[in-house]
């Protein structure tokens, strides 16, 4: 299988998030934190600012293969807590799979 491009990522990433419902959008609000980006999930554990049904992510990350990744390791994360995982666990799982674009 050929490699993704850097928008071909994220363009998997997008119709990945709009598959289930997700919108995508920058937040300023997380340039003052250590996370990149960031789902509801997960900002509701960590006490963090985030946006109902949207996947955030850090304006000042300017390298489109970043964040694809990290919007990528944000919707792995998102299902296993819709599951029922810890916010550990799902983070763990999603730093395996971050790097995992599937192509359809």
């Amino acid at each position: 299988m050929p490699k993704l491009t850097k928008l071909e990522k994220l363009e998997e990433v997008r119709k990945q998030a709009f598959q289930r419902g997700l919108k995508i959008k920058a937040d300023p609000r997380l340039t003052c934190t250590p996370y990149c980006a960031m789902n509801e999930h997960a900002a509701k554990e960590l006490k963090q600012p985030y946006i109902k049904d949207t996947l955030t992510y850090s304006p000042e990350t300017k390298d489109v293969d970043k964040i694809a990744m990290d919007l990528n390791h944000e919707i792995h994360e998102a299902d296993r807590m819709e599951q029922g995982w810890k916010y550990k666990a799902a983070h763990k799982y999603a730093n395996r799979k971050q790097r995992t674009f599937k192509k359809d």
